[in-house]
């Protein structure tokens, strides 16, 4: 009989230590998560987020750190510009604890990693562009493989004449994005260099990507047809 109250006694506290144990794992992990999703929904006007946090225990969170995150979000809307798609990943975060206690949130001190992929698309860009620049919608925007495209009509001697801009987009300042003009065609009719150099004044476009919540540098553009991929990362 006292062996099998020893044994009883030995087993309730073993299982309120793995209970206590698991409380981050738990309790903590799925709140901070939540609070992060509603935080990012808020933000970014859009309710299609995905947040994964890892920690195999929980308790690092206590000590300000997150072995890796992960978060996708579909629809952001980022200063009157839509973004399709933002995905980020992260490892070795660091943020300040009191934060977690106070708020169930993570205040972002730095990262080991933490990179992402930002997806804009051809009909987004347009809205954007005729929002911003072009409110006649006298112009518009293609974006391909090569680079991207500047199409519209050029009024000349009472004639309106099709022209199409090429161009390429580039990484400026390190977190934005500029259109840098290449050729220039009047009537699926390539012009003179020096024509170039007057529509390089007035169709000098950039995109500023300084809607995060923290300072980014761009590392990479990828143009697709209909799309680009802009790889991003936290300036450290």
């Amino acid at each position: 009989g006292e062996d099998l109250k020893r044994r009883w006694v030995a087993v309730v506290v073993l299982s309120l230590v793995l209970v206590f144990a698991l409380i981050p794992k738990l309790v903590v992990l799925p709140s901070v998560t939540r609070q992060i999703r509603a935080e990012l929904q808020q933000e970014f006007e859009t309710t299609q987020v995905e947040v994964r946090l890892s920690a195999p225990w929980g308790w690092e969170l206590f000590f300000g750190y997150l072995p890796g995150l992960e978060i996708n979000m579909r629809e952001v809307m980022a200063e009157n510009l839509v973004l399709s798609q933002v995905d980020i990943q992260g490892e070795g975060i660091k943020f300040e604890p009191r934060t977690l206690w106070q708020e169930w949130s993570l205040d972002y001190q730095s990262a080991e990693n933490l990179e992402g992929l930002v997806t804009v698309n051809e009909g987004d860009l347009n809205t954007f562009f005729w929002q911003e620049v072009d409110p006649n919608r006298n112009l518009q925007l293609e974006i391909h493989p090569s680079g991207m495209s500047v199409i519209g009509k050029l009024a000349l001697w009472n004639t309106e004449l099709d022209f199409t801009l090429h161009g390429l987009v580039e990484i400026w300042q390190q977190s934005n994005l500029r259109f840098v003009p290449q050729n220039l065609e009047v009537q699926a009719t390539r012009v003179p260099p020096f024509l170039l150099e007057v529509f390089n004044e007035n169709y000098d476009f950039i995109l500023a990507l300084s809607v995060f919540p923290y300072p980014i540098t761009i590392s990479e553009v990828l143009m697709e047809e209909g799309q680009m991929l802009i790889k991003i990362g936290v300036l450290q």
